[in-house]
């Protein structure tokens, strides 16, 4: 059974991200470690204001990809391997 963590962008809205990939980030591993927020949609964690829905979306693709292992910037980059 799969976990998840609730984020917030700056426009309000909330997304469920897997507990896996959002613990990638320290900013998102800090606030759930040192506020015990993130664990439901009424305690979602507030994200900075620069982050909106299409970065948090960029973010958590770079997590994805390199929670993989053997993946690193040097084929992140190389849309080749993508």
């Amino acid at each position: 059974m799969k976990s998840y963590i609730w984020l917030q962008t700056v426009d309000g809205s909330i997304q469920q991200v897997e507990e896996e990939v959002a613990m990638f980030c320290p900013m998102i591993c800090q606030e759930v470690l040192q506020t015990g927020l993130g664990s439901s949609k009424t305690y979602a964690i507030s994200l900075p204001q620069r982050v909106n829905p299409a970065m948090l979306g960029l973010i958590l693709d770079y997590c994805r990809f390199h929670q993989v292992p053997g993946h690193s910037n040097k084929v992140w980059n190389n849309p080749t391997f993508m």
